[in-house]
């Protein structure tokens, strides 16, 4: 099997780390095997959905937009220095939603 690896943006992201419920934005790289990008991207969102479900508080009309940019394709040494967990949170501003 290969492995890949993508940079992920979530957008519009309800959560609570403080105290405050507000709008918040990440950056987060993932790992997964796969026999293509394709089969490798389906185990990537499933286990980030399964990781940001205790952490997002999204009403379902109003879900986040967790984009993936292209995988690529790299060896399991540079696999093995990427976090498989967490990411880096930021506000989002509500007055410039893209």
């Amino acid at each position: 099997m290969k492995i890949f690896k993508t940079l992920i943006e979530g957008k519009n992201c309800w959560a609570n780390f403080d105290g405050t419920t507000r709008r918040l934005g990440f950056f987060t790289t993932r790992t997964a095997h796969g026999l293509d990008a394709t089969q490798a991207e389906k185990a990537i969102r499933l286990k980030l959905d399964q990781e940001l479900d205790s952490i997002l508080l999204n009403s379902q009309d109003d879900p986040p937009e967790i984009i993936l940019s292209m995988l690529t394709e790299i060896d399991s040494e540079t696999a093995s220095g990427i976090p498989d967990a967490g990411c880096t949170w930021y506000p989002e501003d509500p007055s410039n939603p893209n």
